[in-house]
């Protein structure tokens, strides 16, 4: 079931060397610049309001959130991994994800991360 290709060379953090120039680009260009899973663009403004998050789609409501002084942030486009595999550049594994979506996507896999760092801080002690 697991079809990872691992790149040949990595870099420090575990990515193929190709990663930032070649693969990324690649994904993203494919899933159109776009979230897989909302569709929320690239570099998109927003605002969070009771943990919804508020796209800024034109200048007027631009203009409003700088004259109200809300705090504006940028949607930065991730690539996700299916296989949770860093090292894995199979374009079919790799998926164009927003912040929030990444984070929700990739949920259950931290909380078993923590767990088991955990148990073995136990061990350790």
């Amino acid at each position: 079931m697991n079809n990872c290709i691992i790149a040949p060379f990595l870099n420090s953090k575990g990515y193929s060397v190709t990663w930032r120039d070649i693969v990324r680009p690649d994904i993203l260009r494919r899933d159109n610049y776009k979230c897989s899973h909302c569709s929320v663009k690239n570099n998109v403004l927003f605002y969070n309001e009771n943990s919804v998050r508020k796209i800024i789609d034109d200048t007027w409501l631009h203009s409003w959130a700088i004259k109200n002084n809300i705090k504006l942030s940028k949607v930065s486009l991730s690539i996700s991994h299916s296989c949770h595999n860093s090292a894995c550049i199979n374009y079919t594994h790799l998926t164009t994800l927003c912040q929030a979506c990444h984070l929700r996507y990739d949920k259950h896999h931290h909380v078993i991360n923590r767990l088991i760092n955990a148990a073995n801080k136990r061990k350790i002690a």
